[in-house]
């Protein structure tokens, strides 16, 4: 198939999911905003650790929302400067908590089920369980993948723990963006969920050091906030 035109029906679904996604957080401000809301503060549990073994030199590029209002669906880390795609470097991605994982490469169709996207770029998803829920953590754009994991098999066979390395940090499915990790949390229908519960712009998220003094929202997904690397980052090439 033509890279363009694969390119294009990648931004197509893209697209599809940002639009379902503008009427998900429309509907979560209202139930937020309105006195006479059901949602229950704190009721997500706890599992997650930052998808990188440290802190140091790591920026948040996008939140939840980017530029005029568009619907990210995630969090862009990048190690660098903020705005400055050349001076981004790679870095370890590790799993925010255990599960199991799958594992598709850029521009192949897989790790799609129960309503994920297939998205683009070499990418791993890990699919967790938690208080009787689903989870998914979406790990996008990698240069590559670590050599445990199953790559191409479209189902979710490899278990991995929390801390496991995945691969490095790249760029890969997207020829206009620069090396940086895509992360998203999804429900099992795939509709995007801020691990921080705050829904905003960069600068309303706690940055991964912890050291500007905000914080995340009454629902967040981490185990502590502002979020932490794991303890054990053994393995780590």
């Amino acid at each position: 198939m033509d890279v363009q035109q694969d390119y294009r029906g990648c931004r197509m679904v893209d697209m599809m999911k940002r639009i379902a996604t503008l009427s998900f957080v429309s509907a979560l401000l209202a139930v937020t905003l309105s006195p006479a809301g059901t949602a229950v503060a704190g009721s997500s549990p706890r599992f997650l650790t930052l998808p990188f073994p440290q802190t140091s030199g790591m920026r948040i590029e996008d939140g939840f929302l980017r530029g005029a209002g568009d619907v990210h669906g995630g969090v862009d880390y990048i190690n660098g400067r903020v705005g400055r795609p050349g001076t981004w470097q790679t870095f370890p991605v590790i799993a925010a908590a255990g599960g199991r994982a799958c594992a598709a490469r850029s521009r192949v169709a897989g790790c799609g089920a129960d309503g994920i996207s297939n998205g683009i770029g070499n990418r791993v998803v890990i699919r967790h369980r938690r208080d009787g829920r689903i989870w998914y953590s979406y790990y996008g754009h990698l240069k590559n993948f670590a050599p445990g994991l199953a790559v191409g098999t479209d189902t979710y066979v490899t278990r991995v723990r929390r801390g496991e390395f995945l691969g490095m940090a790249g760029e890969s499915g997207n020829p206009n963006t620069a090396t940086h990790l895509h992360f998203e949390i999804d429900t099992p229908n795939g509709t995007p969920v801020d691990p921080y519960d705050v829904y905003g712009y960069r600068s309303a998220y706690p940055n991964p050091r912890g050291t500007n003094g905000r914080d995340c929202g009454n629902d967040h997904l981490w185990r502590t906030c502002p979020p932490d690397p794991p303890d054990d980052t053994s393995g780590i090439p």
